[in-house]
């Protein structure tokens, strides 16, 4: 048996909004408490990703500080001057340009809606064109990402000519208009 003693309660429905709360409130407090600080600082929930530019001492000593902020909220890093994964998203560093690509756990099984699953024919005829259209969104470079989306999805069973009309489809979308914040129309049902 578990006994949860501090914070939301694991599965509630408010338990990321209270998280994404408190952790703002606790990141302002952070920030604020140090005199060296990151150049950028980006935060989605718990996950930070953040560029350093005072020297790996500074760092060390940010980290150390970072750490002992709050009793119960600990960090892990990954420190790299090469390349660092933040979400799905591999970031990487080339000639003074920031590049981004890809980024899937190790235990990743790409085990998508198989083909010959029950689900309606619009769902299993969108997968590929969905994927795809991340892969824009999340990829700076024109790589080979589209021949390993194909093999997953071949794999799935899905039908090479579905495959490639949706890659088609994505590509002819210009990545600055995929990655626009988009605003939803929304309806209201009492109008």
């Amino acid at each position: 048996m578990w006994l949860q003693i501090h914070g939301a309660a694991m599965g509630k429905c408010m338990a990321p909004s209270y998280a994404n709360l408190f952790m703002g409130e606790l990141e302002d407090k952070l920030l604020a408490s140090t005199a060296t600080k990151p150049k950028i600082w980006l935060r989605y929930i718990d996950d930070i990703f953040l560029i350093w530019t005072h020297g790996r001492s500074n760092l060390d000593t940010f980290i150390a500080h970072v750490n002992n902020f709050h009793p119960s909220i600990k960090f892990s890093s990954t420190i790299s001057s090469s390349h660092v994964p933040f979400l799905d998203v591999l970031i990487s560093l080339s000639d003074g340009i920031l590049h981004t690509n890809l980024y899937s756990k190790p235990t990743d099984t790409f085990n998508y809606i198989h083909w010959s699953s029950c689900h309606p024919y619009h769902t299993k005829k969108n997968t590929p064109y969905s994927l795809a259209f991340r892969l824009i969104r999340i990829c700076s470079l024109e790589e080979a990402l589209t021949n390993r989306l194909s093999l997953h999805l071949q794999t799935r069973g899905y039908p090479l000519r579905h495959i490639k009309s949706a890659i088609a489809k994505a590509k002819q979308i210009p990545r600055h208009s995929a990655i626009q914040k988009r605003n939803n129309a929304t309806t209201n049902k009492n109008e």
